[in-house]
């Protein structure tokens, strides 16, 4: 229970590691089993924003490392969907493989001024057309 005064928090020890300000808005908002609108994620990241007091320049960079740990969170997941099914038999997972490698693509779109995520996505697509 929660008294007047008292402030409610979680801890989220999955991992138990430290990481980037926007690892856990991106395992919300860019979850593998789930779809959200981009404008219900923006709105997310402008809420989120203002709580912490960003500027539009603070928010603009938060916007990035959004992606960026798009990128590489769903890169892993893709993967690791392929290894349950390749290694542990189940395949279960397969099925979020595609629309996880979607939310890749879209972040590397909107990371296209960025010469390295350019090359990522040439090579992602070279690798999944």
């Amino acid at each position: 229970m929660v008294r007047a005064g008292e402030r409610l928090c979680w801890i989220d020890f999955q991992d138990a590691l430290l990481g980037p300000r926007v690892y856990d808005l991106v395992a919300l908002l860019n979850d593998s089993y789930q779809v959200f609108d981009r404008s219900f994620v923006e709105a997310r990241l402008d809420d989120y924003a203002h709580e912490r007091g960003l500027d539009a320049a603070g928010r603009a960079t938060l916007g990035r490392e959004f992606d960026q740990v798009t990128v590489q969170r769903k890169l892993k997941d893709a993967g690791r969907f392929v290894f349950i099914d390749r290694v542990k038999g189940n395949p279960s997972f397969l099925r979020f493989v595609e629309p996880t490698i979607a939310k890749v693509r879209s972040s590397l779109a909107r990371l296209a001024d960025d010469e390295d995520m350019r090359a990522l996505a040439s090579l992602l697509d070279r690798a999944l057309p």
